[in-house]
């Protein structure tokens, strides 16, 4: 995968991404946080290609280029073998299409504290460059398994006891009313269908409550109002927790 930009270079660098080649302009490593990069390139010996100005905008993606760019390999994972803490988060991408969205997803579930992102076949790719920039580099801070298929998403869930939730504009059961302090997966689809495979019909349904006329909130952003009520409810668990009792 192709990644550019200062802070997603630097991001790849710290997860330890194996990195094929990087191009650069002239321009590029007059900065501190750019000489640190090409200091760090040189130690792991990756090929660096100084190339000039017209040819880099001939090959970046981005209106306003900072002169680095990446050739990566995509972090690997094997869904069976991830730790599994005592009370897991997944978000679950089905079926979503813009690029922004899933990026943007991916990044909100790294800040929540999601401890990993799946996506089912038909969904968008993670290593999509649109899908990376959105992601501002949570990408390569999360473990993300692409492409699963709903019966292997299921039965993983299920062998682990991990809870599902489907998510809808206006059905089932409000979000701040369901638990989310358990073991659980929070399902999300495009705006236009949902999630709307047959075999999610069995999981439990949440929703946003909406006292206004919208039809629906954007996915990235009902991903980001669930994800933080989980972290909000993991956290107040937390502290009921550490309450010491009173001494009668």
């Amino acid at each position: 995968m192709a990644i550019e930009g200062v802070r997603m270079l630097e991001e790849a660098e710290n997860a330890g991404c194996e990195i094929d080649a990087i191009v650069i302009t002239e321009g590029f490593g007059n900065e501190t946080r750019e000489i640190k990069l090409l200091e760090r390139w040189r130690a792991r010996r990756i090929r660096v290609f100084l190339v000039g100005e017209k040819t880099f905008t001939s090959i970046t993606a981005v209106r306003t280029p900072q002169g680095a760019m990446a050739l990566a390999r995509a972090p690997r994972y094997v869904l069976d073998e991830i730790y599994l803490k005592e009370r897991v988060l997944i978000l679950c991408a089905s079926g979503i299409q813009d690029p922004g969205n899933l990026g943007t997803l991916i990044r909100t579930g790294a800040a929540a504290g999601a401890d990993m992102v799946l996506t089912t076949t038909g969904t968008v790719s993670a290593n999509n460059p649109k899908t990376l920039r959105a992601s501002a580099g949570a990408f390569f801070n999360i473990p993300v398994i692409e492409h699963l298929k709903t019966g292997e998403l299921l039965s993983y869930c299920d062998r682990n006891n991990i809870r599902m939730y489907r998510t809808a504009a206006r059905a089932g059961v409000s979000y701040v009313k369901s638990d989310l302090t358990c073991s659980c997966a929070i399902f999300l689809g495009n705006e236009g269908a949902g999630v709307n495979d047959a075999a999610f019909a069995r999981l439990p349904v949440i929703h946003i409550p909406m006292p206004g006329n919208a039809e629906s909130l954007n996915v990235a952003s009902a991903g980001a109002v669930i994800l933080f009520e989980a972290a909000r409810q993991r956290s107040e668990r937390i502290r009921n927790q550490n309450v010491p009792e009173a001494k009668l």
